[in-house]
């Protein structure tokens, strides 16, 4: 499979404050890359790096095979971005700021502009001025004018933000059509969970500036193990109990009070019986799975939004 955008040991500081630590991705032809993490968490730093708009302390990037170099624009016309809020001239309409765009971009086919505005669902406003958009149709306005010369990878950085419900699931749609039905590649960078894991492929989890895990979306599927979950008035009692009486060594307290055990899953009658004979109370055992939010609490030690 071809490598798109490969980084190698990304790194970015300000002054004193390492910003972005060491981060390697790969990115193939035709994922769908959700970079998932708290705002702060380094993703734009590193996008900005990835697209040259910020020079690396250390590391290099590598665009459809070709390092990239400071001064060396090739392969940028294969792109298109949207990082932070998009800037138009606020007095001119939709059309005719993509109609800049389209000159300066060298796109000689103006149908590409109508295009644009149809697949984001902008075409009705065409001839409204820009300063009359709401921040949610000024960032749909963004990616029409990301696809307006066709590239084959598209990064957009937090594309739901400032967007209602109806048009967070317009971007989603968006993103697998451009996916599956045009073969594009996409980056798209996210605090929000649920919106990644709805679209994504391949998902990189970084956190205070250091890539945690970049992992294929089934194969993180795979990841979600069932377990017991004990509720108990002492859990460390129950903890010690559960390693010397019943030799049970892949359990975790997650809360005070409540153990989740990853393993003897078929023998939970047999536990409850040998904790309570042993005083302890247990006010609750269940079967349950973890969920992508209980993943990615263990690896940053801190809950994601789930939400819009």
């Amino acid at each position: 499979m071809e490598t798109i955008v490969k980084t190698v040991g990304l790194t970015k500081r300000f002054g004193r404050k390492l910003a972005v630590n060491g981060v390697s991705i790969t990115l193939e032809r035709g994922d769908v890359y959700g970079f998932l993490g708290q705002n702060g968490a380094g993703k734009t730093t590193t996008i900005r790096m990835m697209m040259g708009l910020l020079r690396p302390t250390e590391g290099r990037v590598l665009l459809f095979g070709e390092e990239m170099r400071p001064g060396k624009y090739a392969h940028y016309n294969r792109i298109g971005s949207v990082i932070e809020q998009a800037g138009f001239y606020p007095n001119l309409t939709a059309a005719e700021n993509l109609e800049i765009h389209r000159r300066l971009m060298g796109v000689t086919n103006r149908n590409y502009l109508d295009e644009a505005l149809e697949l984001t669902g902008m075409a009705d406003v065409r001839n409204k001025k820009v300063k009359d958009f709401s921040l949610g149709m000024r960032q749909r306005l963004g990616i029409s004018r990301a696809l307006l010369h066709k590239p084959e990878l598209i990064v957009l950085d937090e594309p739901t933000n400032g967007l209602d419900p109806v048009g967070i699931k317009e971007i989603r749609r968006l993103i697998v059509e451009l996916s599956e039905k045009r073969k594009v590649t996409v980056f798209v960078s996210s605090h929000i969970l649920s919106e990644i894991q709805q679209i994504a492929t391949r998902i990189g989890i970084i956190h205070e500036g250091v890539l945690l895990e970049e992992i294929g979306y089934e194969q993180l599927r795979q990841k979600n193990r069932s377990y017991i979950e004990l509720r108990v008035d002492d859990d460390r009692q129950a903890a010690f109990l559960l390693e010397t009486e019943l030799h049970v060594a892949d359990y975790r307290v997650t809360e005070p009070g409540v153990i989740r055990i990853y393993e003897r899953l078929d023998d939970s009658a047999a536990i409850n019986k040998a904790l309570s004979a042993k005083g302890l109370k247990v006010s609750g055992l269940s079967l349950a799975n973890e969920t992508l939010e209980d993943y990615f609490l263990k690896l940053t030690g801190s809950a994601f939004r789930i939400g819009e």
